[in-house]
């Protein structure tokens, strides 16, 4: 999987995610719905609102680590689906989404995000996964603020 390669097979319908949160997830989605800018503040947004979240979950250590990563994974590869020459749409898995679920199970919102697993595909689908950056609370607020420049 080359960086321009799914957007050359599938008739330049795919292309690499611009640079931001969500760039991580490594492969190419949809183009022509967001210019890169709106690409890299979305995923940025994401990265800022999956952080926030977990920081005032009560999650601490590996298990908020965890939780991230994997909540991340699940907005990430739903805002960006994964796109390829053989299926131009693919939705993360219903097991990506249960797999966030548990991974956050300690979570005020972890009953919301298995409520949502139902509505993801078992099959024809993928499974995202990102690496978050180390953030801190004054470039959470950056990254936030920039992403409402964006919009």
């Amino acid at each position: 999987e080359g960086e321009g390669g799914e957007g050359e097979g599938s008739g330049g319908m795919c292309a690499p995610i611009a640079e931001g949160a969500c760039s991580s997830l490594g492969w190419a989605s949809l183009s022509g719905l967001m210019d890169a800018n709106m690409q890299a503040a979305l995923g940025d947004a994401i990265g800022s609102a999956v952080s926030t979240a977990v920081s005032v979950s009560g999650l601490s250590g590996v298990e908020a680590d965890e939780c991230s990563e994997a909540l991340a994974s699940l907005a990430c590869g739903t805002a960006f689906p994964r796109c390829d020459a053989a299926a131009p749409f693919q939705l993360p898995c219903r097991s990506a989404c249960v797999q966030a679920a548990q991974a956050c199970a300690g979570a005020p919102f972890a009953s919301a995000v298995q409520g949502m697993c139902d509505a993801l595909p078992e099959s024809g689908c993928s499974v995202p996964h990102v690496h978050l950056p180390e953030m801190s609370t004054d470039s959470l607020g950056d990254a936030m603020a920039t992403g409402r420049e964006q919009l």
